[in-house]
């Protein structure tokens, strides 16, 4: 896989200074966040309250968008393995807000990088 260039962030309120959602499925909110123009975008969650499967359908609405990472306080294993298939990568544990996990993002790309 290469290197992000449009992640999202699992969040609970369309500020920069939300939390991190502790489960992919269950966010309010996804902000979208393309690392290189610092360009951002919210997608709402609208599946958040089906009893099952929300994962799946987040996957699916995420890909179209081609995010290629996800920032998430947690994933299950179904949600985790239809982000995968979709080719969007999975990065947890984040916790803070968005800002703070936007930010430990990046500066982990780099110390990869070095």
């Amino acid at each position: 896989m290469g290197k992000p260039k449009l992640i999202a962030v699992c969040s609970s309120g369309t500020s920069p200074d939300s939390l991190v959602e502790p489960v992919v499925g269950r966010a309010d909110y996804f902000h979208l966040v393309d690392i290189q123009t610092d360009q951002r975008d919210i997608l709402p969650n609208s599946f958040r309250d089906l009893q099952e499967g929300c994962g799946i359908h987040v996957a699916q609405a995420l890909s179209a968008k081609h995010v290629d990472a996800i920032l998430a306080g947690n994933c299950g294993p179904k949600a985790a393995r239809a982000l995968r298939e979709a080719g969007i990568q999975v990065v947890y544990p984040f916790s803070g807000t968005v800002t703070e996990a936007v930010q430990a993002f990046i500066e982990s790309l780099h110390e990869m990088n070095s």
